[in-house]
């Protein structure tokens, strides 16, 4: 919606779910009618088009979770059983794999920034609880953190907020 038009914009048949605006143009996460996909848009239909999709990633793009950090965007996709961070400057070829995370384990809620790093949850699939892990965008850079002996949320609840550079996180003993 343009508030000084008073115009609706409709983004073709695009369903948007995750939105965030990251070095002047807007990004969602989403689907069309052929796959799941990190889209960009100018906020016109025909401004709107698919930066990364299905096939580039070999699997679904979680539409749940976006952040940016680090000059650079961070999403979850679902592959062959396993999550997988990925990362995306915004085009086809800055688009890659940070980690991938073997089945039963799986990131749990959202993806969150703080300075220029991101922080998630990952379940270790053992019923006891995750691990707190942080990416700066690089393969190297992607590692846990420390443990969580119990996550406290369901479905994809985020256990994690921040506020003033510090992250606090859902958790019980």
């Amino acid at each position: 919606f343009d508030t000084t038009t008073s115009t609706l914009t409709w983004l073709g048949s695009a369903s948007a779910y995750s939105w965030i605006q990251y070095q002047g143009t807007v990004y969602f996460l989403g689907s069309d009618n052929v796959q799941s996909a990190l889209f960009k848009t100018d906020g016109t239909s025909a401004g709107t088009s698919v930066v990364v999709g299905q096939n580039d990633v070999s699997g679904t793009i979680d539409s749940n979770s976006i952040a940016q950090a680090n000059g650079q965007l961070f999403f979850f996709v679902y592959a062959n059983g396993n999550d997988a961070l990925w990362s995306s400057d915004g085009t086809p070829a800055g688009s890659h794999l940070l980690q991938s995370f073997a089945s039963p384990v799986g990131h749990t809620g959202a993806v969150v920034s703080i300075g220029d790093r991101v922080l998630f949850m990952v379940d270790t699939g053992d019923g006891g609880g995750g691990q707190l892990w942080s990416s700066d965008g690089t393969v190297a850079g992607t590692k846990a953190l420390a443990s969580v002996i119990s996550l406290t949320q369901s479905n994809n609840a985020n256990p994690i907020l921040t506020l003033n550079s510090v992250a606090y996180i859902g958790a019980a003993e």
